[in-house]
């Protein structure tokens, strides 16, 4: 995604998952004695022996904007990391409070929002 997309050196490849995955879920490890979870976004693509301690069970959708957000380095917030910048991005916490953008802006709970008659 974005600049790191131009330069295949930057893009991990299948064999880097062997070494990443367990690298993974010791941070994950380490970061519950703190209280944070960490989990694997689906654009892993990975299934293996780390799945239930990365994502907790295997994917079921999106959590963008349900359980989970993006911060960029200017303070723009998303619902996903993973998303695009431009159509997702719904304020910037130094215009409001973090807890005001995450409620209010429909950028962000887009996937809060979905109703039956959208099918």
């Amino acid at each position: 995604m974005g600049r790191a997309a131009d330069d295949v050196e930057l893009l991990l490849q299948p064999d880097d998952m062997v070494e990443l995955m367990p690298r993974l879920a010791a941070i994950a490890a380490r970061m519950d004695d703190h209280g944070v979870l960490v989990e694997a976004a689906n654009n892993l693509g990975y299934f293996g022996p780390f799945e239930t301690r990365l994502r907790r069970s295997h994917w079921k959708g999106c959590h963008a904007g349900r359980f989970m957000m993006g911060l960029e380095a200017n303070g723009d917030v998303k619902g996903c990391p993973s998303l695009p910048s431009a159509p997702y991005v719904g304020g910037n916490v130094r215009d409001a409070p973090l807890a005001v953008l995450w409620a209010e802006r429909g950028a962000i709970a887009f996937t809060r929002q979905r109703h039956k008659d959208e099918l």
